[in-house]
């Protein structure tokens, strides 16, 4: 029994669960109640910022500087558009497990815990990034930047190719800094670590 969890995960399988994820949560945005920053970007404060390079007088329009622009602009067209910000929410918790699953090994195992792991966070976690627009958009899309970009290191590319990775990679990373100052940080050290690693990678088969 356990080796069939361990076994590759079916096409017509991947595909309902993931069309199954999609429309969850697709739903669960729509059904959503807006809370807390929301209003802030929903407002004339939100509007006067985007308009103003997200910085304005802090005591008048809580000036923004911290760098979130993918962030913040998301937040607003999502407040402003239902239609997208359920597509923007059902494609990026799809991704998100997508992601997941593809690093884990796409087994029936891997899959099965890729679509409960959202559902595993404790309630500070579920009540900020799950049951959240702001926090939502804040920190679901840069962690899917990072997955991806994981996922492109792993990559079997053809040389005619391996010259646009360097690009592709680039602004997965840059643009992932623009939604947390934390995943700013974690993009620099995962860049980092990833130079060390193929350093001493190419000098071993070298």
């Amino acid at each position: 029994m356990f080796n069939k969890f361990n076994q590759q995960a079916k096409k017509p399988i991947t595909i309902i669960a993931f069309v199954a994820s999609f429309i969850y949560f697709g739903f669960f945005r729509f059904w959503m109640i807006p809370s807390g920053d929301d209003y802030f970007w929903w407002g004339n404060q939100g509007t006067y910022l985007l308009y103003h390079g997200f910085y304005g007088p802090q005591a008048t329009y809580g000036g923004s500087s911290n760098g979130r622009y993918f962030g913040n602009l998301l937040e607003i067209i999502t407040m402003h558009r239902l239609t997208l910000a359920v597509l923007a929410y059902a494609i990026g918790w799809t991704l998100l497990i997508w992601c997941i699953w593809k690093l884990s090994g796409k087994t029936i195992a891997s899959l099965l815990l890729s679509l409960l792991f959202v559902f595993t966070l404790q309630g500070g976690f579920i009540n900020n990034v799950l049951a959240w627009n702001a926090g939502f958009v804040n920190y679901v899309p840069p962690m899917i930047l990072v997955l991806l970009y994981l996922i492109v290191l792993e990559w079997d590319i053809p040389s005619k190719v391996k010259l646009f990775i360097p690009i592709l990679t680039l602004l997965l990373a840059f643009s992932a800094g623009l939604f947390d100052e934390n995943m700013t940080i974690a993009s620099v050290i995962l860049a980092i670590l990833v130079i060390l690693y193929y350093r001493k990678k190419l000098k071993h088969f070298i």
